[in-house]
């Protein structure tokens, strides 16, 4: 039952968090070095 499915939305959900992270991360970052650059 959905064997083919559920790791699909697994790993899709999975890159998802992994990019959403990432991307707050270098947000984040940037933010602060623009903040630090004032």
């Amino acid at each position: 039952m959905g064997e083919s499915t559920e790791p699909v939305e697994d790993r899709i959900r999975e890159k998802i968090e992994v990019a959403l992270m990432s991307w707050q991360g270098r947000i984040s970052f940037f933010a602060c070095e623009l903040l630090s650059a004032f």
